[in-house]
Order: structure tokens, then sequence, then C-alpha cells
């Protein structure tokens, strides 16, 4: 056991010695609306300056528009980030009840990716967490628009 300790201490200590990817907010999209709900395409961009692939496992995200708060999101994925590439992504969020129509918003949140490779399978099979990459953004809505989303799976 103390063995395999080791060489997973090792291999991460490796690993975090890569430039680690990116994820920044870009916006904030009314999608649809009705008087019960507000649907809206978070918009991401993602960076992966690393040499080999990483999939995106879980996105964990939230915030508030108007003061109210967005309802809770954790979005299974099962998107690749080929290396050295860059994504840009929308993301559902809704929010119940109508917002006026410019309305501050604030999201934040986190990715769990996984390193495309026997190594990092093997070292989440023992069980340690796999890395994240935090995200946030502030902004103001001033509009709607038909930007698809994640949802319906026509992410841009």
């Amino acid at each position: 056991m103390m063995i395999r300790t080791i060489s997973a201490t090792m291999i991460l200590f490796l690993g975090a010695c890569q430039a680690s990817p990116s994820c920044r907010v870009v916006g904030l999209e009314l999608v649809s609306q009705t008087p019960e709900a507000s649907e809206y395409a978070l918009q991401v961009a993602l960076t992966n300056p690393r040499d080999g692939a990483i999939a995106l496992r879980e996105w964990h995200f939230g915030g508030s528009c108007g003061g109210r708060p967005f309802d809770p999101t954790v979005w299974m994925s099962t998107r690749t980030l080929p290396a050295n590439g860059t994504a840009q992504l929308s993301l559902p969020l809704i929010l119940r009840g109508e917002p006026t129509a410019s309305t501050a918003w604030e999201v934040a949140g986190e990715i769990v990716y996984m390193q495309r490779s026997k190594i990092a399978e093997t070292i989440h099979d023992l069980g340690m967490p796999n890395p994240t990459i935090p995200f946030s953004g502030t902004g103001t809505i001033t509009g709607s628009t038909s930007a698809p989303t994640a949802v319906n799976n026509t992410q841009r």
C-alpha cells in the first residue's frame, strides 16, 4: 500500500509541473423565458495547454441574477478537450421567475477533469480526487438571444 501511495504522489507531482487548463466566463445570455422560469446560456472559453487531452467529467456551478439565486447546477460532461486545444461551451442555468430586461449577474464554479491516460485512471481508481478548474464571472444581461445550450445538445 505504501508503494502505491508513493507512486501516486510522484505521478501527481509530475502532473503538477505541467501548465493547468483554464476556464474563462465570456457571458450570460437569456435563452427563453416564461412566467415560471428563465433559461440562460452561460458562455465559457476553455484552454488546455497540456500535451495530452483532458476529459471534462463534471461541472459544479451556480450564482445569482438580480439578487435571486440560479438553481445550483451539477452537469455531467462527456466532452474531451484536445491537447493544446481550446473550446467554447454554452451551459444551462435556470432562474425561477422573470428577471428584468437589464440585470446584474454573477456565477462561480469548478470543472472536475481527468487527464486522458492510464496513469490518471489508476490514480482515480485508487480513490484520489481528480483535479479541478475554478471559474467565475460577473456581468449584466442586456437582452435575449436564441443561444443553444448543452441541454439540447447544440453546444457552440
